[in-house]
């Protein structure tokens, strides 16, 4: 992304290519965009590992806090926790169980609250709003987003929404480009940003 710098904003719908062609860069430059000490949260339909996270230290200049991942697993039928080399990954499932997910991710916003130090960064990366829309309506993931946009911001979280255009019709962007406040769109050979 360059130092493209988003000012305020709480939450970015990041429009991005698939998957073959990603490097996680636009993602943990979104996710290091703090200064101060960062606490990771990541909701993923598609790689619990979140390997780019290692990139992170390089790009923000110092190292993560804190890393909690929901991952969402079609196959889970209640939720598991579990911690694997300092991560800790709630599992949840089916891929539709947009309740379990909220309540995961408020969990986590909740535990992270309680020892926030004063300047302490959380950031958020949901991974990714294709995936999401493989298991529920546009209607459902409209209300649920919604409402964890508004979650993150009180919480005083930035956060930032995964999202493969050429998977979608201009309507399905469109309706969820509301709940936004700024729209990044990473191409192969360029990176716009708009509000």
């Amino acid at each position: 992304m360059g130092g493209t710098d988003l000012g305020s904003v709480s939450n970015v719908l990041l429009l991005e290519p698939g998957r073959r062609e990603w490097d996680g860069g636009a993602c943990v430059e979104l996710l290091a965009s703090g200064s101060g000490t960062t606490r990771v949260l990541a909701v993923t339909y598609t790689d619990p590992s979140i390997a780019h996270l290692d990139e992170f230290e390089s790009v923000a200049g110092h190292r993560l806090a804190e890393v909690s991942i929901v991952s969402v697993d079609e196959t889970a039928t209640e939720l598991r926790t579990e911690t694997v080399d300092g991560t800790t990954i709630r599992t949840v499932g089916p891929a539709d169980n947009l309740t379990g997910v909220a309540a995961a991710v408020s969990e986590c916003i909740g535990a992270w609250n309680e020892r926030a130090a004063p300047g302490d960064d959380l950031v958020f990366c949901f991974d990714s709003l294709t995936a999401m829309l493989q298991s529920v309506s546009r209607e459902r993931a409209f209300r649920f987003l919604h409402v964890l946009t508004r979650r993150l911001e009180q919480a005083g979280a930035v956060g930032h929404y995964h999202v493969e255009p050429s998977r979608h019709d201009e309507q399905t962007i469109a309706t969820f480009s509301p709940l936004f406040d700024a729209t990044v769109e990473v191409t192969a050979d360029d990176v716009e940003v708009w509000s």
